[in-house]
C-alpha cells in the first residue's frame, strides 16, 4: 500500500462510499484530459488473449466505470483494459438507498447497486469518445431488473445487436463481450446459471455476434457438480472465456456484517471471498486446462494475491475492492510484483506462467 493512500485512508472512509467513487471517477477524468496516461509495459508482461495483444494481465473489474467513461484513464493506472458497465437494454437507476457498505476491519464491501447504468446506447456512445485508440475494453451486459428469467435472451440479444453495430466505429477495440448472470442485485438473475437455462441463452447470443464471448459467474452455486455442469454447458454453447468469480451471497465469510444491512440483499466482495474465488478458479482450471481463457475476478487485495492466481492458472486477473483498500496503485505494483517473479523463475514470456504453474508452486 502506497504510504500517501495508507495516511489518508481513514479520511477516505469517512466519506459516504458511492460519493467517494463518483470523486474518483470525476477526478481520473479530470487528470486525463490534462495527462494522458499511456500504456506502459515491458513484452514479458504482455499478453495474446482472444486474438488481441494486450499490455498486462491486470483488468478493472466491471462495476467500476458503469458508464464507460474511464477508458483513456486506465493505462495510467496500470490496467491492460477495463470492463465496462454492466449495461443493460434500457437506462437503470438501480436500487434505492444506500448501495455500498464498507467493512475496514475485513478489508471487505457489500454492494447492492442494481445494475445502474445509463443503458447500452448511452454507454456505447461513451466508449466512443476514447480518444486513446490503443486501450481495448470489454463489455458487461446483463437482463434489466424488471426483465423476467424467462424472457432474459431478448434483452441480451438487443443488447448485443447494438454492440455489433458500434464494432467497426471502435476499430475492433472489444476484447470480449461479458455475459453478466451472476450478479446478486438483480432479481432472477442467478437463475441463468442454471443448466436448463444455459446452454440455450448462451447458444442463441452465439449465433448473434462474432465477438468474443465470456460468461461471469458467482461462487455459490450449490455443489462442485452443479458449477461442473453448468461450464460444460457454457463450453457447447460456444463461450470463449470464464470469469471467476461475482460477488458472493455467503453471508457467513463476513463477520460484520450485521443483519440489518443483509436483510437488503447484496454481495460480498474483498479479503471474505478470497478463499472461495480461489477454489472456484481451482475448480474451473480442472474442468477447461490451458485451453480457455479463464479471468480471476474477486478477493485479489494485493500483487501477491495477483501473482497467485496467475499461478494458479488465470490467464488475466480483475481488481476493484483491492483499490479501495490497497489504494490505486495496486494495479501498477502488481505488474512490478509480477515482472519481478518472473524474473527470479527466469520467464520471458506471461504465458510460461500458466504452463509451468505446477513447477513453480512447488518453489
Amino acid at each position: 500500500m502506497g504510504f500517501l493512500y495508507k495516511l489518508i485512508r481513514p479520511l477516505v472512509f469517512r466519506i459516504d462510499p458511492e460519493l467517494t467513487h463518483k470523486m474518483a471517477v470525476t477526478s481520473l477524468r479530470c487528470k486525463t484530459r490534462i495527462l494522458p496516461g499511456k500504456v506502459k509495459s515491458t513484452p514479458k508482461l504482455q499478453k495474446t488473449i482472444f486474438g488481441k495483444r494486450i499490455a498486462n494481465p491486470i483488468a478493472l473489474a466491471a462495476g467500476y466505470d458503469k458508464n464507460g467513461v474511464l477508458i483513456d484513464s486506465l493505462p495510467g493506472l496500470g490496467f491492460s483494459y477495463g470492463e465496462i458497465g454492466t449495461f443493460t437494454k434500457k437506462e437503470q437507476m438501480g436500487n434505492p438507498g444506500k448501495r455500498i457498505f464498507r467493512y475496514p476491519k475485513e478489508n471487505a464491501i457489500f454492494n447492492r447497486m442494481g445494475f445502474n447504468n445509463p443503458g447500452i446506447e448511452k454507454g456505447l456512445e461513451n466508449i466512443l469518445l476514447s480518444k486513446n485508440k490503443d486501450v481495448p475494453f470489454a463489455i458487461s451486459i446483463g437482463k434489466s431488473k424488471e426483465t423476467k428469467p424467462a424472457e432474459a435472451v431478448k434483452d441480451y440479444l438487443e443488447i448485443v445487436t447494438k454492440i455489433n453495430a458500434m464494432q467497426a466505429k471502435s476499430k475492433d477495440k472489444i476484447l470480449y463481450i461479458a455475459i453478466n448472470i451472476s450478479s446478486p442485485n438483480t432479481p432472477g438473475l442467478r437463475e441463468l446459471q442454471k443448466a436448463g437455462a444455459l446452454q440455450s441463452l448462451l447458444g442463441d447470443i452465439r449465433a448473434a455476434t462474432e465477438c468474443s464471448l465470456v460468461v461471469k459467474f458467482a461462487p455459490d452455486f450449490s455443489s462442485k457438480k452443479d458449477f461442473r455442469v453448468a461450464v460444460e454447458k457454457a463450453l457447447k454453447s460456444g463461450v470463449d472465456g470464464f470469469i471467476v468469480t461475482n460477488t458472493s451471497t455467503d453471508y457467513s465469510l463476513l463477520n460484520s456484517l450485521p443483519e440489518s444491512v443483509s436483510k437488503l440483499g447484496g454481495g460480498i466482495s474483498g479479503e471474505p471471498i478470497k478463499a472461495k474465488s480461489i477454489d472456484y478458479l481451482k475448480q474451473i482450471i480442472d474442468i477447461v486446462g490451458n485451453d480457455v481463457p479463464v479471468i480471476s475476478s474477486g478477493g485479489i487485495m494485493t500483487p501477491e494475491d495477483a501473482w497467485q492466481r496467475l499461478l494458479l492458472g488465470a490467464d488475466l486477473v480483475q481488481l476493484y475492492s483491492g483499490i479501495i483498500y490497497y489504494g490505486p496503485n495496486l494495479a501498477k505494483d502488481c505488474n512490478t510484483y509480477i515482472a519481478r517473479q518472473m524474473e527470479k523463475f527466469g520467464l520471458t514470456d506471461l504465458d510460461n506462467v500458466k504452463y509451468y504453474r505446477d513447477d513453480l508452486l512447488k518453489e
